[in-house]
């Protein structure tokens, strides 16, 4: 049996606490924070007006998700949707809390805040 021999800095590991902070953001940059998370597979917390009735609904989304996706003409895997959700200005993502592919609306008034990584954005 060989003897293994790990430096005590390699073992070490820094546990920074988390910090929930709040910060008010506007609609624009809301909107490519999370496009940008999206694609990385990133779990979020979105809370926006739905379009139907006008009332406040919470969806906890996880981008990056290939679950029951189909490709389209050798472009990128899309969830299978009888309309195209960009011609409607919607956000598709698979709903965690739902167990299934949903959308939300990406104008300007449907996002209220979202909450990524520990930060919570509300639209200004």
């Amino acid at each position: 049996m060989t003897d293994v021999i790990i430096e005590e800095s390699a073992v070490e590991t820094v546990v920074e606490p988390v910090v929930e902070t709040k910060q008010d953001i506007s609609h624009e940059n809301l909107l490519k924070i999370i496009d940008g998370v999206h694609s990385l597979g990133v779990f979020y917390r979105v809370t926006f007006v739905k379009r139907k009735d006008g009332k406040t609904a919470k969806m906890i989304c996880r981008g990056g998700v290939k679950k029951g996706l189909k490709k389209k003409d050798g472009d990128s895997p899309e969830p299978r949707k009888s309309f195209d959700p960009k011609a409607y200005d919607l956000m598709t993502t698979y709903a965690i809390d739902r167990d299934g592919w949903r959308s939300f609306g990406k104008r300007q008034g449907e996002i209220v805040s979202a909450k990524i990584c520990g930060v919570e954005y509300t639209v200004k």
